[in-house]
């Protein structure tokens, strides 16, 4: 037997929060793994959502979204709000290599005056086995992007 969808969301007049998104996702996730489905990166994308409390984005690292068992990325795109110059790194580790982190593109993602672009995974690291782990680095000084969805799809080998 399933327990009842019982998912909290924000009141109208806050403010968007990468952290309320996540929290979302996790409850979906935990209710969907009941009905036997699996969402966020079980679905097939492994999505990062860099935001700033509505200021310009500022260089950092993102959280570890993982991706469990063998797969490949195929292709991936970014949307930001608004079009402005994102450049950033995307690094992968393993739980047995953990916190060592090894670059999976080989130059960095530049989004240049656009408010979008679909990723070129040509020189990636595309191939994975056992499972992985992400993070993304925002590097530089992004200028006008406040917010952003960076999405890297993948399938199951």
């Amino acid at each position: 037997m399933t327990t009842p969808l019982n998912i909290r969301l924000p009141t109208p007049s806050a403010q968007y929060d990468a952290q309320n998104e996540r929290e979302l996702r996790r409850q979906l996730e935990m209710y969907l793994a009941q009905l036997g489905r699996g969402a966020s990166t079980a679905d097939g994308v492994i999505e990062f959502y860099p935001w700033n409390s509505g200021s310009v984005l500022v260089a950092g690292e993102s959280d570890w979204p993982y991706v469990p068992g063998d797969f490949t990325l195929t292709s991936g795109e970014i949307v930001t709000d608004p079009a402005g110059t994102l450049t950033f790194n995307l690094y992968w580790s393993t739980y047995g290599t953990w916190d060592t982190w090894t670059l999976v593109n080989p130059t960095p993602i530049t989004l240049t005056a656009s408010d979008k672009a679909v990723l070129s995974l040509t020189g990636w690291t595309v191939s994975y086995t056992g499972g992985a782990y992400f993070k993304l680095a925002i590097t530089g000084t992004p200028a006008s992007v406040t917010k952003g969805t960076i999405s890297i799809l993948w399938e199951p080998n």
